[in-house]
C-alpha cells in the first residue's frame, strides 16, 4: 500500500515546486514591471512639475510667428523646410506646428509629445534588445539599466527646454531607420526584404529632416550594412550611399544654404580648418562628449570617454572570432549613430578658430550643452547590448555552453566579456545616478526663470527691456509679437491655459519699490537671495529694509489660483541679532482687488530677535486667499520699523502661492 502511495506522493511533490516556480517568476515579472514603469512615469511628472507654457529662445523665430501668421492667415507652408540655423527640421516643425495650432500655443502640449516620442524610441531599442537575447521573462531585468540611464532627470531636460523636445523624432526616425535596415536583412533584395531596405531609405530622409543631427544616420547605415551577412552587400551599399549623396544635394544645394555665419558654409570651413590643425585637441574633446553622458563634469567625462572607447575596441578584440555581426550590426550602426553626433559637437561647438562664442580652438576638456546632445547616449547603450550579446555567445551562464578559448593567462573569452559587461553595466548605473540631482536642479532654475518669464510676457507693456531678457536676448521681439499672442489668446493669455499656478514672488522683481512716502528705495534697501540662514532653516529670501516710516515692494496684474493661499516665512538678518539698538520689524501684506476696488490687510506681524529670543527663528505663514481666487490682483510686502529703523534687516522667506489641499 505504502508502494502505492510513492509515486502519488512525488507528483504532488512535482506538482507544488511547479507552483512555485510559477509564482516566483510572475513575481519576478511584476516586479520588473513596476521598476522599468517608474522611470517612464517618473517623466511624464518631471514635465508636470517643471514644464513651463511660455515660449523661450529659439521659439519665438518660429513657433510664436509661426502660430500668429496662421491665426492671422499669412502662414506660409515653406517655412517649415527652411534653415532653422542649419537643421532642417521639416518634420518636428509640422508637428510642432499641429500641437501649436490645436492647443492655441501651449509649449508644455508641445513637451509631454516629445517625451512620449522619445519614450517609444526607448522602448522600441529596449524591445529589440530582448528579441536578440531571446530573453526569458527572467531576462527582462537586462533593460531596466538603459530605461534608469536613459530617462535620468538630467537627459528629461531636454523636454522642457526651447525646442529640443521634438529633436525626440529624429531618435525615433534614427531607431526606426536601424531597425528597416536588420529587418531587411537576406541573401538577395527581394520581396520583403526589399520593401524593409527601400523603407529604411525612407525613414533615412525623414531622420535627415528632423535635426541637424539626422544627416548621420547614412553614415550610421552604411556601417550597419558592412556588418550585415548578406549576399548582395556591394548592391545595397551603392544604392544607400546612392541615397545618401541624393539626400546631402537635396539638403544643401537643392534647397540652397546659407554662406556665412557659424550655421552657414563658412562657418563648416572654419571647423574642418581647426579640426585640421588641432586633432589631437579634439580627439580628447570628442572623449569629453561621449564621457559627458555619464558625469557633466569636463575632467572626469574625458576619463569616462576613454573608458567607454577602451571598452568598446577589447569588446570587438576579445570576440571577433564567436560574434554573430549579423545580428550585431544594428548595435553597430546606433553606436556609429551616437559617436558622430558627440564627434560632430566635439568639432564645432568646443571652440574653433575666431570663435567669440564657443571658446578657444585649443580645447582640451569638453562637455557638450544638454540642448545639443541629442543621441550621444546611444554609443553606451549600444555598447550594453554588444556585451551583452558577446556574453551569450560566449557562454555565460543561462544560455548555451561553447567552447572556451584562453586568450591569457588569467582570463579566458567568456571571463572577459562578464567583466566589460559588468564595466558597462557599472557605466550605465553611473550615468543614471550621476545625472538625479543635476536634472532636478537645473529643472528647478529653468522653472524659475520660465515662470518669471511668463509673468512678464503677461506684463510686457509695462515690463522693462531686462526684464523680457529672460525670455529672449532681443525685447524688441518679444515687444512685437506679444500684442498679437493676446489679440488670439494665444500662450499665456489663453483662458484656457492655467497661468502662474504655482507662483514665488523670489523668482520676480517688483514691479514698483517705493518707501511709504513715494521715494524710490535707496540702493541695498532690497535684494533677493537664494539662500537666508535664520535659526535653523535656510530659505530663499527677499530683503527688504524699511526706509522712513516703511517700505513697499509692489507686484502688479498677479494671477490667483483658485482655492490657493499665500504661503510664506518672515524673520531678521541673524547678523543683528546682537545689536541693543534694534526694535524689530513689522511685517504687512495688503491686496488691492480690481473687482471691489479695495485694498485688503490681509497679514500684519512683528519679529523682534534682540528683545524676544523667540523671535530668532523663520515664522512660517499661511494666509487664505480663497476670495481672490481666479482674479488678477496687486500684492505690497510691507516693512515697517518700531520706534527706529536701525538694523531692521527684515527678510520674507520663499513667499509663493501653494494648493489648499497641502
Amino acid at each position: 500500500m505504502s508502494d502505492q502511495n510513492v509515486p502519488h506522493n512525488t507528483g504532488n511533490n512535482k506538482g507544488d515546486i511547479d507552483n512555485k516556480k510559477n509564482i516566483s517568476t510572475w513575481i519576478v515579472l511584476c516586479l520588473s514591471l513596476l521598476f522599468a514603469l517608474a522611470p517612464l512615469i517618473y517623466g511624464f511628472f518631471y514635465i508636470h512639475q517643471y514644464g513651463v507654457n511660455v515660449p523661450v529662445d529659439d521659439q519665438w523665430a518660429s513657433l510664436v510667428p509661426w502660430t500668429i501668421n496662421y491665426f492671422e492667415g499669412t502662414f506660409d507652408p515653406s517655412v517649415l523646410i527652411a534653415e532653422q540655423n542649419d537643421s532642417r527640421g521639416f518634420f518636428p516643425a509640422i508637428l510642432m506646428m499641429g500641437i501649436s495650432i490645436l492647443t492655441g500655443m501651449n509649449t508644455k502640449a508641445i513637451f509631454y509629445a516629445g517625451y512620449l516620442i522619445y519614450v517609444i524610441s526607448i522602448l522600441g531599442i529596449s524591445y529589440v534588445l530582448l528579441k536578440d537575447l531571446s530573453a526569458t521573462r527572467y531576462k527582462f531585468i537586462v533593460i531596466l539599466p538603459i530605461l534608469y540611464y536613459a530617462l535620468n532627470p538630467y537627459f528629461l531636460f531636454r523636454f522642457i527646454y526651447n525646442v529640443g523636445s521634438l529633436v525626440s523624432l529624429f531618435i525615433l526616425f534614427a531607431f526606426a531607420t536601424i531597425y528597416a535596415l536588420d529587418k531587411s536583412r537576406s541573401s538577395v533584395l527581394s520581396g520583403r526584404s526589399f520593401l524593409f531596405f527601400s523603407g529604411s531609405m525612407a525613414l533615412g530622409v525623414m531622420c535627415s529632416f528632423s535635426s541637424a543631427p539626422g544627416l548621420t544616420i547614412w553614415f550610421a547605415g552604411l556601417v550597419q550594412i558592412f556588418f550585415q551577412n548578406t549576399g548582395d552587400k556591394t548592391k545595397r551599399i551603392l544604392v544607400w550611399i546612392a541615397g545618401a549623396v541624393a539626400t546631402f544635394y537635396f539638403y544643401y544645394i537643392g534647397l540652397g544654404f546659407k554662406s556665412e555665419g557659424i550655421h552657414g558654409t563658412s562657418g563648416y570651413s572654419t571647423y574642418i580648418t581647426t579640426a585640421l590643425t588641432y586633432p589631437g585637441q579634439k580627439l580628447l574633446c570628442f572623449m569629453g562628449a561621449i564621457g559627458a553622458e555619464v558625469v557633466h563634469n569636463d575632467q572626469m567625462a574625458f576619463i569616462f570617454g576613454i573608458m567607454i572607447t577602451a571598452i568598446l575596441v577589447v569588446l570587438v578584440l576579445n570576440n571577433r572570432d564567436i560574434q554573430n555581426h549579423d545580428i550585431c550590426s544594428k548595435w553597430y550602426g546606433l553606436l556609429t549613430l551616437g559617436a558622430l553626433t558627440a564627434m560632430e559637437l566635439a568639432v564645432t561647438r568646443s571652440g574653433f578658430i575666431g570663435s567669440s562664442t564657443f571658446g578657444p580652438p585649443d580645447t582640451i576638456f569638453f562637455v557638450p550643452a544638454i540642448r545639443h546632445s541629442y543621441a550621444i547616449f546611444l554609443p553606451l547603450i549600444a555598447l550594453y547590448s554588444l556585451a551583452l550579446l558577446s556574453s551569450k555567445a560566449s557562454g555565460m551562464e543561462g544560455f548555451p555552453q561553447k567552447k572556451i578559448e584562453k586568450k591569457s593567462l588569467w582570463f579566458g573569452q567568456r571571463e572577459i566579456n562578464i567583466i566589460l559587461l559588468g564595466m558597462t553595466l557599472t557605466l550605465l548605473v553611473c550615468g543614471a545616478f550621476l545625472h538625479v540631482l543635476p536634472g532636478i536642479s537645473s529643472a528647478e532654475q529653468s522653472y524659475d526663470e520660465n515662470i518669471a518669464g511668463q509673468y512678464y510676457l503677461l506684463n510686457y507693456p509695462t515690463a522693462t527691456d531686462n526684464q523680457l531678457r529672460v525670455l529672449l536676448p532681443s525685447p524688441s521681439i518679444i515687444r512685437q509679437f506679444a500684442p498679437k499672442m493676446e489679440k488670439y489668446q494665444l500662450g499665456v493669455f489663453s483662458p484656457r491655459q492655467a497661468k502662474l499656478s504655482s507662483f514665488g514672488f523670489g523668482m520676480i522683481d517688483p514691479h514698483s519699490m517705493l518707501d511709504l512716502e513715494g521715494n524710490d528705495l535707496s540702493i541695498g534697501s532690497y535684494k533677493k537671495s537664494d539662500a537666508v540662514k535664520i535659526g535653523s532653516l535656510t530659505l530663499p529670501a527677499i530683503f527688504e529694509h524699511p526706509q522712513g516710516s516703511g517700505s513697499s515692494l509692489t507686484y502688479n496684474n498677479i494671477f490667483v489660483p483658485p482655492a490657493s493661499s499665500l504661503a510664506f516665512y518672515t524673520g531678521v538678518d541673524e547678523d543683528i541679532w546682537s545689536e541693543n539698538s534694534s526694535d524689530g520689524v513689522i511685517f504687512e501684506i495688503y491686496i488691492y482687488d480690481p473687482a471691489t476696488d479695495k485694498e485688503d490687510n490681509v497679514f500684519s506681524g512683528k519679529a523682534d530677535p534682540v528683545n524676544n529670543p523667540v523671535d530668532r527663528v523663520w515664522r512660517h505663514q499661511v494666509i487664505g486667499l480663497e476670495k481672490y481666487g481666479g482674479r488678477n490682483v496687486t500684492i505690497r510686502f510691507v516693512t515697517r520699523p518700531g520706534r527706529t529703523s536701525n538694523y531692521d534687516w527684515a527678510w520674507w522667506g520663499d513667499p509663493k502661492f501653494i494648493p489648499n489641499n497641502i
